[in-house]
């Protein structure tokens, strides 16, 4: 790679081609396709998708794998994922920025994190938590979690990072944790610059088609939508697309659509690569996520961005939808509001369903076009890459 551009090595659990791991290899690969023209990115990753027994087929592992001109990938096999595979190879990679892209993974964020501060403690580390601050997110699985900050403020290395938060609830979160003083730059994710044409479908007031297009895990919230629709009268499709994530939820989630009457279907599909899921989306007259915590969200607006209103919590950047025709965001606590959400969303004609579909295209193109966000994102790398001597803070 050419040595005069600026280098960024990026540490993610899984990316390209995986799209099993959700909204981190969105963002990651959604950064390299826009700004690979700036920098060189050097990405580690695992040799396999979220989940997954088997290696992708047909990429060699434990190498530099070269995916476009200023972009290779190192797929670490299992075998070779030690504590002293991460320290050779740390050392052996030149970098301006260490870039790490979870809270939590021991792989991904903690090998990196201390062979790079043991062995070029020159180098800045930006640290991208997605969301896990969220006291949401913390609140599950909670033991685990708070040992490991813990352990980061023990020692005082969070000290020595850079954080990205990607709106002002997570520069909130952040601080919360580490300190008032810590260390944080602000840019948002970048959704994918593309968008499909938007496309009507069929929408009689009494029939409703939802989606659920995320993991299955307790903080995307499918089982509150599952009690709710049991009070639903109208005739309800819900597809649920999506990788199981922890034991036993899916299973609690069986017995709440057992539960439902039969005017409520409930379908379930497996995990889909990006152009199924437009797919899925499009079929779809509302997309439903009552998530715990989300920093971003990149389910929710690819569903904005095919024209879908969408049903979600309070707890992510996308709020006052109602106000302007894209959808509702609820408080979890009030499942009073998500009823007559819901029944107005069935309730809703061809005309009325086609304004608020229509709505949500135009808002998410214009998003698209903002050109604010590739350089709050290029001005991200650019302060994180400061020396220690003017680090920057928000």
């Amino acid at each position: 790679m050419n040595a005069v551009r600026k280098q960024i090595l990026i540490a993610i659990d899984w990316y390209l081609p995986g799209y099993r791991g959700g909204g981190p290899i969105t963002s990651v690969a959604n950064l390299v396709d826009a700004l690979g023209g700036e920098y060189d990115f050097s990405i580690i990753t695992s040799d396999r998708d979220y989940a997954q027994k088997d290696a992708y087929p047909g990429i060699e592992a434990d190498t530099w794998v070269t995916l476009s001109p200023h972009c290779r990938v190192w797929y670490c096999s299992a075998e070779a994922g030690s504590y002293r595979h991460f320290r050779r190879l740390i050392a052996d990679t030149e970098y301006d920025l260490l870039y790490l892209q979870s809270m939590f993974s021991l792989r991904f964020t903690i090998y990196p994190l201390w062979n790079s501060r043991s062995n070029k403690p020159e180098v800045p580390v930006l640290l991208a938590p997605r969301g896990m601050l969220h006291a949401g997110a913390l609140s599950l699985k909670p033991l685990k979690k708070k040992l490991f900050l813990a352990l980061l403020r023990i020692t005082g290395i969070h000290k020595q990072l850079r954080f990205q938060a990607t709106d002002e609830q997570e520069i909130i979160d952040i601080r919360q944790v580490f300190g008032a003083d810590t260390a944080v730059l602000r840019a948002p994710n970048l959704p994918s610059m593309k968008q499909t044409a938007w496309v009507s479908i069929p929408k009689e007031p009494g029939v409703l088609r939802l989606v659920f297009l995320s993991r299955l895990t307790e903080k995307k919230g499918l089982h509150f939508i599952l009690e709710w629709l049991r009070e639903q009268r109208a005739n309800v499709q819900l597809d649920i697309v999506g990788p199981d994530e922890e034991q036993g939820y899916w299973q609690r989630c069986e017995q709440l659509i057992a539960a439902l009457p039969p005017h409520i279907q409930v379908r379930k599909h497996p995990p889909a690569p990006p152009e199924e899921a437009v797919a899925y989306l499009q079929a779809a007259h509302c997309f439903v996520m009552p998530t715990l915590g989300e920093n971003f969200g990149h389910a929710i607006f690819e569903a904005l961005g095919v024209g879908r209103p969408v049903l979600i919590s309070d707890q992510t950047p996308w709020r006052d939808l109602q106000a302007r025709q894209l959808g509702y965001d609820i408080p979890l606590k009030n499942q009073r509001e998500y009823h007559d959400a819901l029944q107005q969303l069935a309730a809703m004609d061809q005309v009325e369903w086609d304004r608020w579909a229509q709505a949500a295209w135009t808002y998410a193109a214009a998003f698209i076009a903002d050109g604010k966000l590739l350089a709050e994102n290029e001005q991200l790398l650019q302060a994180a890459m400061l020396p220690e001597a003017n680090k920057p803070q928000v």
